[in-house]
């Protein structure tokens, strides 16, 4: 029994996420029902772990050796106990639920200093140290002129948002989010005035996913954003949170299992999964796919799955992103006043550079390269990891002349070319954000989805988790009213 869509849109998508969790748990144990997770990113995770909760037999199928998905924190082979995340890296303090799970695993956190009291700049052409509340030395002029980051934020974003409203309502996107749905938020910016340098500044602080991002779905991320004053991250590696759901389930986890099938019929779902020791089949009374769409597109499903979903699985594109991590002997960007996870924003291919030491112990420095869209296609033009990580180190030249005598370990990661995600996150394109919300979270059948991708947190630990509670809740309400 299918939940319909006009249904799943008073779910209000994730406004329920918390409040599910509590009904959920808040459930008399029953052992009537029998569910199939696949997949055990985050959202799987957290699907299976509500579930199993609330009384029902929960299985979980996941094709890596590991959980997690891209929430994923390097170690190896950096010195001194020093890590890099390739996924996941930020927890802003408003986005509750990922901050309960961790406190509820009793994971620590360490607040995250976003930058120093000074920013280092490259942008059209111009490398300059900036202090907050001070002009850019960039050729704006009229209403630009005399204007910081922060300023131009003010004039040409913040007019739109209480326009656009929060991805979190019920009934999202309405009027006013569908009027920008049709351009870009770059375009959206160029639309309203801004000037080409200052659409580089907002190209240099927020990366170049803004020229591919549907402006509907950016901005209403924005309006949340809204809400962002302090940002946290989990001490030692975000990867600990997957870790610790992971180690809650135990062996409902199965590793070592690549879906290549998902068959519906009268009686429940079956999946076929592939195994080093062969095929094997699980019979379920219902699914979570928490799989990226990415990930879908290469499994059989018997009967297809409706138009809007498939139109859905097909077309929703996965943001290019390569990570490349610079280990370094000391902190050596200090000495301009640096500091900071967000101290370099440039317009050059390396894109942002983060400084991931900041929470981290001893004298040496992690830098990352975080670059997006058609600069990370280009970086991995280049060829293996080791070449991307010299062009990249080549290409900091230009914010660091001295940078290479500095570094001594360099690592790249490109989540396009990760089988198992095909990109960084899902997002929309220009028109998409309209008919794509509702498509990619509904149930289809006795399927029901879960991800970052059918959130209205694209991107962050917090969609993944919301998605995950929300599927365990619709689960739970269907398989309640099929007992009935």
């Amino acid at each position: 029994m299918a939940l319909s869509r006009r249904g799943l849109l008073r779910l209000g998508a994730l406004a329920a996420g918390t409040s599910a969790c509590a009904r959920l748990r808040g459930q008399r144990k029953s052992p009537q029902g029998r569910v199939v997770v696949l997949g055990a990113g985050l959202s799987g995770l957290a699907a299976a772990d509500a579930l199993v909760r609330a009384g029902y037999e929960v299985v979980v199928l996941e094709a890596q050796a590991q959980a997690g998905g891209r929430v994923r924190t390097l170690r190896a082979p950096f010195y001194d106990g020093q890590y890099a995340e390739l996924g996941a890296t930020r927890i802003p303090d408003y986005h509750d639920l990922t901050l309960r799970f961790a406190r509820e695993l009793g994971l620590p956190l360490v607040e995250l200093s976003v930058t120093g009291p000074r920013v280092l700049y490259h942008v059209r052409g111009h490398r300059f140290v900036h202090e907050e509340g001070q002009p850019f030395p960039l050729p704006l002029t009229g209403r630009e002129a005399g204007a910081d980051g922060s300023g131009l934020w003010k004039t040409y974003v913040e007019p739109t948002l209480a326009d656009v409203g929060d991805p979190r309502a019920p009934g999202w996107p309405g009027p006013g989010a569908r009027r920008h749905d049709g351009q870009t938020f770059a375009q959206l910016l160029r639309a309203r005035g801004a000037s080409e340098d200052a659409i580089a500044v907002f190209l240099a602080e927020n990366g170049t996913e803004a020229t591919a991002f549907g402006a509907a779905i950016w901005l209403g991320c924005e309006r949340m954003d809204l809400a962002w004053k302090r940002t946290y991250a989990i001490a030692g590696g975000n990867d600990q949170l997957p870790r610790g759901l992971a180690r809650r389930l135990g062996a409902r986890v199965r590793y070592g299992h690549e879906i290549v099938r998902i068959e519906q019929h009268l009686g429940g779902v079956t999946v076929v999964a592939r195994t080093g020791q062969g095929a094997v089949r699980v019979e379920a009374d219902r699914a979570v796919c928490a799989l990226p769409f990415s990930t879908l597109r290469r499994i059989d499903a018997a009967p297809m799955w409706s138009p809007d979903k498939a139109r859905a699985i097909r077309e929703l594109a996965y943001m290019p992103v390569c990570r490349t991590n610079f280990q370094t002997r000391t902190r050596f960007w200090k000495r301009e006043g640096l500091g900071g996870l967000a101290m370099v924003r440039t317009d050059l291919p390396v894109e942002r550079v983060w400084d991931l030491s900041c929470v981290q112990p001893g004298q040496r420095g992690m830098l990352v390269s975080y670059v997006h869209h058609d600069h990370a296609r280009a970086l991995c033009d280049v060829g293996s990891e080791a070449t991307r990580a010299t062009h990249s180190l080549e290409q900091m030249r230009a914010l660091w002349p001295d940078v290479a005598d500095h570094v001594e370990v360099a690592t790249s990661h490109a989540w396009q070319e990760d089988r198992w995600a095909g990109g960084g996150w899902g997002y929309h394109q220009p028109g998409q954000t309209g008919w794509m919300f509702e498509a990619a979270m509904s149930a289809d059948g006795l399927v029901h989805f879960a991800g970052e991708h059918t959130s209205a947190f694209p991107g962050w630990m917090q969609g993944a988790l919301a998605s995950g509670l929300r599927a365990a809740e619709e689960v739970a309400r269907s398989l309640r009213a099929q007992a009935a």
